[in-house]
Formats: structure tokens, sequence, C-alpha cells
């Protein structure tokens, strides 16, 4: 039989989410195309359109498109979190086509650099050969110095706090 103890108690209630309201998202995203450098922007892109995390991101390989048996286009990562390497993950053509555009940017900046040794999303300085990454601390100081200089608004037109964007 059952008693009283034997029920858990209610779980406590958690903080509240950090997922943006819908309208600060859909402001972020119509203006992608004035965040700079390249990397960063693309390095937003993928990360919106897969989930993935930020480390994960900038680790990638310039040769890190893949066809599955079927022809779908996989993106082929490192989970260095859980320490699972070679994952792959389907993707939409518009991820695949932010991705192909910076592998040729990438190419064309480093023709001299074997394709096995090129980031995808590598650092404008000190990187002759293309073979640094950017790093998060860029990613993230860039992307925020963006997202806090458009002045986003609440749909009621009241300012949203900066201070939330992580």
């Amino acid at each position: 039989a059952l008693g009283p103890g034997d029920i858990p108690a209610e779980p406590a209630r958690a903080e509240p989410g950090r997922d943006l309201p819908p309208e600060i998202t859909a402001a972020l995203c119509a203006h992608l195309d004035s965040l700079q450098p390249v990397e960063v922007r693309t390095a937003t892109q993928i990360g919106i359109d897969t989930g993935r995390r930020p480390e994960d991101i900038l680790n990638l390989p310039v040769d890190c498109l893949h066809h599955d048996t079927d022809g779908a286009v996989v993106l082929v990562y490192d989970n260095a979190k859980a320490d699972r390497l070679d994952r792959r993950l389907p993707i939409t053509r518009a991820t695949a086509a932010v991705i192909t555009a910076q592998q040729a940017r990438v190419r064309a900046r480093f023709p001299d650099t074997p394709i096995g040794e090129l980031k995808l999303l590598p650092s404008p300085r000190r990187n002759p050969h293309g073979r640094r990454a950017i790093t998060i601390a860029m990613l993230d100081g860039r992307h925020r110095a963006w997202a806090r200089g458009l002045g986003l608004q609440h749909r009621d037109g009241t300012e949203f706090d900066p201070a939330r964007l992580v």
C-alpha cells in the first residue's frame, strides 16, 4: 500500500526560462546581414539553424558538409562536451548554402593550405594559414555588441533589456 509519504513532493519552481520573446528573435534574424565579421554572422546562422553549441560550431573544419545515402546534406561535427565525435546532423538547404558560401570564402582566402587543415570559421587575425578558428570571446563580444546596438523593442514598444541577450 502507498501512503502520503510515498508520494514525491512537487518540484520547486525553476527560474524563468532564458528564451527570447518571438518578436526579439525575429528582429535579430531580420538584421543578421549587418552582423560583422562574416565569420561571426555565419557562426550565428549555423547556431540558429542547428541549435549546436558555440564550441561545436567554432571547431567545424571547412569540409564539414557530407551527404547521406539518400543524398540529403548533413553537418558532420564533434560534440566535444559529450565526447561524441563525427556526429551527423541533417540540415536544411538554406543552412547548407550558408556553409557552402563560407567554404568558398575560406578557400579563396587560403588557397595554399590543404583543405584538411582549414577551419570553417578562421580567425581574421594572426592566422596566415586558416588553421585557427575565431574564439568564443570574439563570437560573444561581436554578437553582443551588434544585438545591443539594434535597440530591440517588445511588441508594445517598450525597450528589451539587452542584459537578457546571452
